[in-house]
């Protein structure tokens, strides 16, 4: 009896622990699901309907659905063709994966061919996900780490990187490859500490093709581990890649028998732009990108691991004697050479280092590591400034991810979903520090719109066509700006591109051929929207050239078309004279006002600017909706 007190201690103490891992893994999956930021209209948008085809149809071919859903099989990149059949472009292992999950919803009445439903079952996928990655890594950590010490460096990890802000947004193929990669890490870490696994090459190869067959970036560390395993222990390395080769040759069967080529399209970089060398940038160039740089840097975006970086730098004569340590370093290098080839290393519309995001379970191993060993080494007074500096890079990464990365709808927005430039166009803008993502606002998002347009100003390349008397510009126009990207690494066109005149106006996206000429660039403006095109800055400028016979003595109208959200009174300026004032409200309309021949510039480009006092906030956007143009013209009186 005299020990039933302490075994007391012992059983609360154990459900202290518990609770607080519990209570923080209910907080990150509550922070993801409700975060106003969201990706899943991106790649991912298509994900669960395969999942649906095979609950309904057995199959992940999506024929079925395409009358049912014709304007999202239209000209959809995420779709690809094959064997006669239509396909999802993106690996389809987590929409395996995800198929009970689906099953479950549909005895409810959720269909993932409803934007709806699908949002919101890619959103409880990818928080469920995000608690799984999150136990896994607390796992790894308590191997090397007590408790303490193991929920906080969880907690700065899950929320302080990619690890939330990416893979909570949306169910990415991400998702489920840093999950099988935090198993395999797991697995390889009580390997290394010589703690019995029932089963271990078994688990470790089944891991390791599931992290490979949900992104194929994973190959990576497939590779590595297979040899790591076969340094370390010959006999678990090779029944380790007989399992994972086993799974391979099922998965290449599967692959032939459905797209007629032995690995799916996607993972074939023969028939993917991923490594395409027209467009790829300067290697040196695309490694400060990915690693320091204001707009996808990895170490811009989580300063928590610098702390890493120090760390190893350090310790390197103990990281050197431990081998998954090295592994763990390689796979990290490898890896980020890889991405430098990629022609777009920065990762599409995203928000930080997406494309290192299946990476961070090492990071968090290494830290561990660091940690159990600075906490052997260094002093006491030493061990709490490193701990100190620790939880400060910590707070200031988990703003970064927890606060703008879900939260900060303008820090999404700067890579020009809705104002110009896309990044895809312009990704030099990622290397400008004028334009840090994380403490983007409003005006951030106008200033980098502006920006984009005074370089490509400045470099010759804004070329239009004077306007013709009386004849109406309209708001199509202003997706010009998609016939200007503009590479860091590209060289300066010899011409603009060559219009053919009197042909019809089709879109492609990402670019415009707009086989007319060319007679206004918008600045300050979205993109063209059904019949308008909505100003979102507080002043909004179009660029044009003044008909060549313009007359200084005579007067002339400016005719502007368009309505707004609200009624409001804007002013209207030409080269910095004010026009006068006009009116709009809900209600299409036209208003007028006279333009003195000798305030239009025959010999520069003209400003039009509307100067916006009033502006309605939208709900799901960061910008503010001014004037929906329609059309503008300079005509005679």
């Amino acid at each position: 009896m005299r020990f039933f007190p302490f075994t007391r201690l012992i059983t609360r103490s154990a459900l202290t622990r518990s609770a607080w891992l519990l209570l923080l893994a209910g907080f990150v999956f509550v922070l993801t699901y409700r975060a106003p930021v969201s990706s899943t209209g991106s790649d991912p948008f298509l994900s669960l309907l395969v999942s649906q085809a095979v609950v309904e149809q057995g199959t992940v071919q999506l024929d079925a659905y395409q009358e049912q859903m014709a304007s999202a099989f239209t000209d959809n990149y995420r779709l690809v063709k094959a064997n006669g059949h239509t396909f999802y472009v993106y690996p389809n292992m987590p929409s395996l994966l995800a198929v009970p999950v689906v099953w479950g919803l549909r005895q409810f009445g959720w269909d993932m061919t409803q934007r709806p439903f699908s949002d919101a079952a890619q959103r409880l996928l990818a928080s469920s996900l995000c608690v799984f990655i999150l136990f896994t890594l607390y796992a790894t950590a308590r191997l090397y780490l007590p408790t303490r010490s193991s929920l906080w460096l969880t907690a700065v990890f899950m929320l302080g990187s990619s690890l939330v802000s990416t893979l909570g947004v949306a169910f990415w193929s991400a998702d489920f490859a840093t999950l099988f990669g935090a198993i395999v890490l797991l697995l390889l870490s009580l390997h290394e500490q010589k703690r019995p696994v029932r089963g271990l090459p078994l688990w470790l190869g089944v891991a390791l093709f599931f992290a490979y067959a949900c992104r194929p970036t994973m190959a990576v560390l497939v590779a590595l581990v297979l040899l790591y395993l076969l340094w370390v222990d010959r006999r678990v390395g090779l029944e380790t890649a007989v399992i994972a080769a086993f799974c391979l040759g099922l998965f290449s069967w599967h692959a032939h028998a459905t797209y007629g080529s032995w690995l799916p399209p996607y993972f074939l970089a023969s028939t993917s732009r991923e490594f395409s060398s027209a467009n790829a940038a300067p290697w040196l160039a695309a490694l400060y990108g990915i690693t320091f740089s204001p707009g996808r840097g990895l170490f811009t975006f989580t300063p928590t691991l610098l702390w890493v970086l120090a760390g190893v730098i350090w310790q390197v004569a103990y990281v050197r004697r431990r081998p998954l340590a090295l592994l763990l370093l390689a796979w990290m290098s490898l890896h980020a050479l890889m991405i430098t080839r990629f022609w777009n290393w920065w990762g599409g519309f995203s928000f930080g280092p997406r494309l290192f995001t299946e990476l961070l379970p090492g990071f968090a191993w290494l830290a561990a590591v660091l940690w159990a060993r600075v906490t052997a080494v260094a002093p006491q007074r030493l061990r709490t400034r490193i701990a100190a500096t620790f939880l400060g890079l910590g707070a200031l990464s988990i703003f970064i991810h927890s606060y703008s990365g879900l939260h900060n709808l303008a820090a999404i927005e700067l890579d020009g979903g809705v104002l110009p430039p896309h990044v895809d166009h312009a990704p030099a803008l990622l290397l400008d520090w004028r334009f840090l993502p994380f403490l983007a606002d409003a005006d951030t998002l106008c200033a980098r719109n502006a920006a984009y347009f005074g370089q490509q100003e400045g470099n010759g390349r804004l070329r239009l066509s004077p306007l013709v008397w009386d004849e109406p510009v309209f708001w199509r126009e202003a997706d010009n700006v998609r016939l200007l990207p503009n590479l860091p690494w590209s060289e300066p066109e010899e011409s603009p591109p060559q219009l053919a005149p009197n042909a019809a106006y089709r879109t492609y996206l990402p670019v415009i051929i707009n086989q007319a000429p060319l007679h206004a660039f918008f600045i300050g403006w979205g993109y063209a929207q059904i019949e308008v095109v909505w100003s979102l800055c507080p002043e909004a400028t179009i660029l044009f050239v003044a008909p060549p016979d313009v007359d200084a003595d005579s007067t002339y109208l400016l005719a502007v078309t368009g309505r707004s959200k609200q009624r409001q009174t804007m002013e209207i300026v030409l080269n910095g004279t004010v026009l006068g004032n006009v009116q709009f409200d809900e209600a299409t309309s036209t208003q007028s006002v006279p333009v003195a021949g000798a305030w239009l510039r025959a010999d520069a480009y003209n400003q039009l600017t509307f100067v916006l006092p009033v502006t309605t906030q939208s709900d799901d956007t960061p910008f503010r909706y001014g004037v929906a143009l329609n059309q503008f013209a300079l005509q005679r009186k």
